[in-house]
């Protein structure tokens, strides 16, 4: 089995139903994502995002890790936004 990219990992969760949103405001989200190990926290604020996951703590200031750009998907379906 081919490994996902961060990419198709994130449009994976997505459908899946992997984000729950917790909370949110005008310009900020708080959501929790359930990855293949674990659940993580994510927070979308403008364009600022982070992640609780070990992949965003090495390489997030790379990238977004697949659980911010699942919320991201998750944003955009429901309502229309790409944050």
């Amino acid at each position: 089995m081919k490994k996902e990219n961060p990419s198709q990992k994130a449009e994976r969760l997505w459908f899946q139903s992997k984000v729950q949103i917790l909370e949110q405001g005008e310009n900020w989200v708080i959501a929790r994502v359930q990855g293949d190990h674990d659940s993580y926290l994510v927070k979308l604020q403008n364009e600022l995002a982070s992640c609780q996951c070990p992949w965003f703590v090495f390489k997030g200031h790379i990238k977004p890790c697949s659980h911010i750009s699942a919320l991201r998907e998750e944003l955009n379906s429901t309502f229309g936004l790409v944050a």
